[in-house]
């Protein structure tokens, strides 16, 4: 399928790219995110438009029975990056390997860039201006809403791989998800909607240069691939270390946030980039070892989740413990390391260690265009 042809599937993406720029565009002039890079970027103030609409959230909780906002808090979950990352091994290793190596590079990258656009905007959040409407803690810049934009970007990638009534069911939860953070006072309407944007552009973008990069893959040397990756990751690591530096003197004037130097850590991008990077020489280790098919006994399945599982934890949380934590460079490389190896583990190692405990079966070489035992598609 040509570029073309794939782009014709998301002819939306380059109507919301435009779209996306004119709204930037807006709220620059508006005064939501003029000066990110002026001579006073190191002062952020409140617009008029941040008070009101807080208040209008303060005013909308005040409205809503207790099992809504429970409700709420629950579909709120389905945006975490953490459910993202419990989902995609899951999918990857016991559903449809291919589909699962999709998802997961979609969210790494979507988590990455919304992590450096974060920072570059630095605009708050409804409960940076009143503690009272904060229903969830948040540690970051308001826009772009990273829920809103990872939730289009791995949610609508699902919806290419179902039957279009669950297509549509999937697309109602990016929408219902998106609505939860503006409830729950974690995000402004407009923080939602320009992730929204971004994340459907990234889909697109994701669908026209899918075939480039199998051919890149099936025509790289195992080095090139790793650093290929790394190169992409890195580039967008020392965005966010820039501008980290630059907002080194940032000053706030928001009432319930007093100190935001937590939210201006690279940190953010770091956990991504090296996770991405991480996959990719586990992807590369994995075919060099000959893959793994993902079907199998129903059992099988369920002990392959457990023990991949139980390797990550073992990885993140006991890493986590010996290497030291914080904002300096040597905690920044070291969580750099620890999410690498989660990403190695995933992506390679786990299934190495499937086949030898013969939880999977080899099939041959594993190639991202393989349509033999993983078509990218679910029966659903």
């Amino acid at each position: 399928m040509t570029a073309m042809r794939r782009f014709r599937r998301f002819p939306w993406a380059l109507a919301l790219a435009a779209l996306f720029a004119v709204g930037i565009a807006a709220m620059w002039f508006a005064g939501d995110v003029r000066d990110v890079f002026g001579s006073d970027a190191a002062v952020r103030t409140l617009s008029p438009g941040h008070l009101s609409e807080t208040a209008w959230i303060a005013d909308l909780q005040t409205r809503t029975p207790p099992v809504v906002v429970a409700a709420l808090m629950w579909i709120s979950v389905l945006g975490d990056e953490e459910f993202y990352v419990l989902v995609f091994p899951v999918l990857y290793w016991a559903v449809d390997r291919r589909l699962g190596m999709r998802l997961g590079a979609v969210l790494l990258a979507s988590a990455t860039v919304n992590a450096v656009l974060k920072v570059m905007f630095v605009t708050p959040r409804p409960m940076f201006i009143d503690a009272n409407v904060a229903y969830v803690r948040e540690s970051s810049f308001g826009m772009p809403s990273g829920h809103a934009q990872n939730g289009a970007a791995v949610w609508g990638l699902l919806s290419t791989a179902v039957r279009r009534r669950w297509a549509l069911v999937l697309w109602l939860v990016v929408l219902v998800v998106g609505w939860s953070r503006v409830h729950l006072g974690a995000h402004f309407v407009r923080d939602v909607v320009v992730g929204w944007m971004i994340g459907i552009t990234l889909l697109g973008g994701f669908e026209v240069a899918e075939p480039h990069m199998r051919r890149i893959w099936r025509r790289s040397s195992d080095m090139q691939l790793v650093g290929i990756a790394a190169a992409g990751a890195l580039a967008l690591v020392m965005l966010a270390v820039v501008r980290d530096a630059m907002l080194a003197d940032l000053t706030v004037r928001w009432p319930a946030a007093p100190d935001v130097a937590p939210f201006t850590s690279a940190s953010h991008a770091i956990t991504p980039a090296a996770t991405f990077v991480g996959l990719a020489a586990g992807l590369v280790l994995l075919r060099r070892d000959g893959g793994f098919d993902h079907r199998g006994a129903i059992g099988r399945r369920v002990a392959r989740v457990l023990v991949g599982i139980a390797g990550v934890v073992v990885i993140w949380r006991g890493l986590a413990v010996v290497l030291p934590a914080g904002g300096d460079p040597v905690a920044l490389a070291s969580r750099f390391l620890r999410y690498g190896l989660v990403g190695i583990w995933t992506g390679g190692l786990a299934p190495m260690v499937f086949v030898r405990l013969r939880l999977a079966a080899r099939p041959g070489a594993l190639h991202l265009g393989d349509r033999g035992s993983d078509s990218g598609r679910l029966n659903v």
